[in-house]
């Protein structure tokens, strides 16, 4: 049903807190992995479904597989019921441990039993972590860790596959904030929301998808337009950037304002070179001048 929202944003944000890997997270920690495989990858499909809907898109396998990965490896967090059942359950199974051993005297571990689900569960996982998941439940163990060794594990194979540009976008799209636009919770009467082509514009560019169907000339500066969209991003030629920069002076503004703090825009003047030193005269305004910040700044 997600999928007849006309809100890429909501319809995200609800498929990844309320519909998504969030549905079988018990399933998976109360069920061996190797049994149900067939189930959670249909699961998986009816997910990547959902996003074809919503947002329109129809990524590559590379592109979906850095879809499902998490906000810390650049990802959209559509995390994978089928690539994580494993270390759910395994996880799941050795947290519980010393709780089964009270409730039941007779509670038999089955680690160390390697025709038993979980020993077999155990060594899928050890065979892709090399050696992390010890057999006499010894060590408790997150499903979160292993879950993030996992991610960790398919980022680095997906990386090292790209080429320079690329990975200076994935970079960048795993510093810090760069993800806040999947976490904002959007609020369309109050202005806080993106409208549903600027959201799909960013998925493209955090997947590394084709913004236009081929490279050509840029039609304001004759460099080249790539397919990509850096260089419509980075170009200063048709004034884009100066309109960006001054909507986002102005919504900084609109907030101090409605917080009473008296704002100012473009006050000359206030920033370097400071009086002392040559060209005084080129001294630049500020975008936002608060005039009584924190003790008194």
């Amino acid at each position: 049903a997600l999928a007849d929202l006309c809100d890429p944003q909501v319809g995200l944000r609800l498929l990844r807190h309320c519909s998504g890997f969030c549905k079988l997270v018990y399933s998976m920690r109360t069920v061996p992995s190797l049994t149900h495989q067939e189930e959670l990858a249909r699961y998986d499909h009816k997910v990547r479904v959902a996003f074809n809907a919503l947002t329109g898109l129809f990524p590559s396998e590379d592109q979906w597989g850095q879809a499902t990965r998490g906000f810390g490896c650049a990802g959209l967090g559509l995390r994978t019921t089928q690539r994580h059942a494993t270390p759910a359950y395994v996880a799941s199974r050795i947290q519980t441990h010393d709780m089964c051993r009270e409730l039941d005297e007779n509670y038999q571990w089955e680690g160390v039993n390697q025709a038993s689900a979980l020993a077999q569960c155990i060594a899928a996982l050890n065979h892709e972590l090399h050696q992390l998941v010890a057999t006499d439940a010894a060590t408790p163990i997150r499903q979160h860790d292993l879950s993030h060794s996992i991610d960790t594990i398919d980022h680095e194979r997906f990386f090292q596959g790209l080429c320079v540009d690329d990975k200076a976008q994935i970079n960048s799209e795993m510093l810090a904030g760069a993800s806040d636009f999947l976490n904002a919770v959007p609020a369309v009467a109050k202005g806080h929301a993106m409208a549903p082509e600027e959201l799909v514009t960013e998925i493209k560019t955090r997947l590394l998808m084709d913004q236009y169907a081929e490279d050509t000339w840029c039609s304001l500066c004759d460099c080249v337009l790539d397919r990509r969209g850096r260089h419509a991003g980075l170009c200063a030629a048709g004034g884009d950037r100066v309109r960006k920069h001054n909507g986002a002076r102005n919504r900084v503004g609109q907030f101090a304002d409605a917080a009473r703090m008296r704002p100012e825009l473009e006050k000359p003047g206030l920033l370097q070179p400071c009086p002392e030193q040559p060209d005084a005269n080129r001294r630049r305004p500020a975008d936002v001048f608060v005039p009584s910040w924190s003790h008194g700044s």
